[in-house]
């Protein structure tokens, strides 16, 4: 008579891998949207890079815009930099003017006369120094006050606490190294008399003594057609519009300032704009594109970060189309289209910007040519424009990046359902094992116990 061995069964089973196991290939069917979750992180990141680059293509073209002044940059010239030097925005017109100037504006610099062997000696008085900055709405009066255990030093950084770094303190040795002699100097930060004139009165007069002033002056200057006029400060503007010019020195003959288109500054900066509409497109080229790969005599598709979205396609598209729409508008000009700039477009796609046809181009017709690149600057930079419709918020890339967070939050959600089924069969799996162990164990015992009864050793007949 055979006996009925459980045994192996027992004692053989892992039913911790069998489970595992079991929930690893149920957990396969899950991987399609584990990797869409993945590529959608990707795509997001690259989108946000698209996002930057054609923020710094608006970057570049914000000088050209209509509400900047003039798309051609101008440049300032002067008749002799040495006595005014001056520079033009944009919004500066062509023309000329002439100035004299008569006097510069200077800050004020009050030196006290008695000198002390050393900055660190106490000056071994009190009293309270006074000083008054500028005159009219924009005086200030700033208060001091010293103690008997002061020095110099000390003074020093009071005055320059208290004023708050506009009028500067220092105790400057007007002596030798080997016969130091120091003496307090104040000086004002701002020229002219509204914000720059000093006036100091203190009770320390035994200690510090007299005075020297050398007061502030405010700028004098002729113009052409305006007269005499006066500035707190030797850097002017608003006087002839988009453009700054800086008295260096007094002048007895006039100085000729005049503005003049700069085609060379302008070729400069549309360069750098086609340099980054072309890093831009290179971008998109090196992530828009599938990828056929055979491994192990299998073919798959590798899909780039931006192959899925057609964001990037509708941003090149947005681009060529305000390119090529971009026109002069006006008939008989020598330069009609961005061709007759010097801008052709290269097989791969991108531009190239010839800055000599450029130049050649705008000196025979510059209002033709400001006018093309105006139009395409304000199609693309301005609000609302090409860039706008795409980087603002809730704007295309935007829009897409949210889309993808939205199909990845539900994709998760499915996932942590499916995790969490998956949690509960392995525990039910669990129970399952322990009571087949259990029952296995009983049957067993079972065995060994009819084995005794009959004298037959267990496992044989």
């Amino acid at each position: 008579m055979s006996t009925v061995s459980f045994s192996g069964l027992a004692s053989g089973i892992d039913g911790d891998a069998v489970i595992k196991a079991t929930m690893d290939a149920r957990r396969l069917a899950t991987q399609p949207s584990k990797n869409t979750i993945e590529f959608n992180k990707k795509e997001n990141t690259a989108l946000e890079e698209l996002n930057a680059k054609l923020l710094k293509v608006s970057d570049v073209l914000k000088d050209f815009r209509s509400v900047v002044g003039s798309a051609i940059s101008k440049r300032g010239i002067s008749s002799n930099d040495d006595a005014i030097a001056i520079t033009a925005s944009n919004a500066a017109r062509t023309g000329s003017t002439t100035i004299t100037v008569q006097n510069l504006a200077q800050a004020a610099t009050f030196s006290f006369d008695n000198r002390f062997a050393s900055s660190t000696t106490a000056l071994g008085a009190t009293g309270t120094l006074n000083l008054t900055l500028g005159s009219g709405t924009t005086q200030e009066v700033f208060s001091i006050n010293a103690t008997a255990g002061m020095t110099l030093s000390d003074l020093v950084t009071a005055i320059n606490g208290a004023t708050n770094g506009k009028i500067t303190a220092s105790a400057v040795n007007a002596g030798t190294e080997s016969n130091p002699q120091f003496a307090l100097v104040l000086n004002t930060i701002e020229t002219g008399l509204d914000k720059g004139a000093l006036q100091v009165s203190n009770d320390l007069d035994g200690i510090l003594g007299t005075h020297t002033l050398s007061q502030a002056e405010d700028a004098i200057f002729d113009v052409s057609g305006l007269g005499t006029l006066t500035r707190s400060s030797n850097k002017v503007s608003g006087i002839i519009p988009g453009v700054t010019f800086e008295l260096k020195q007094e002048s007895i003959i006039p100085v000729a300032l005049s503005v003049a288109d700069d085609s060379e500054k302008t070729a400069t900066k549309l360069d750098s704009v086609v340099g980054a509409i072309n890093d831009l497109f290179t971008f998109i080229k090196e992530n828009d594109r599938v990828e056929r790969i055979e491994e192990n005599g299998r073919i798959r598709n590798d899909y780039k970060d931006l192959a899925k979205s057609n964001v990037d396609d509708q941003v090149v598209q947005s681009i060529r189309d305000a390119i090529a729409d971009s026109n002069a508008g006006g008939a008989g000009s020598d330069v009609q289209i961005f061709a007759d700039l010097g801008l052709t477009t290269e097989r791969d796609g991108n531009y190239k910007f010839d800055t000599q046809k450029f130049i050649e181009a705008l000196s025979k017709d510059p209002s033709g040519g400001e006018a093309v690149i105006r139009q395409f600057a304000d199609k693309m930079a301005n609000t609302n424009g090409v860039i706008d419709n795409y980087t603002r918020f809730q704007g295309s890339i935007d829009q897409a990046i949210t889309s993808n967070d939205d199909e990845n939050r539900r994709i998760q959600d499915r996932l942590d359902q499916i995790e969490a089924n998956l949690e509960r069969q392995a525990q039910q799996l669990k129970m399952i094992f322990a009571r087949l162990e259990e029952k296995t164990s009983q049957l067993n015992n079972q065995s060994n116990a009819i084995a005794g009864l009959f004298n037959v050793p267990s496992g044989k007949k």
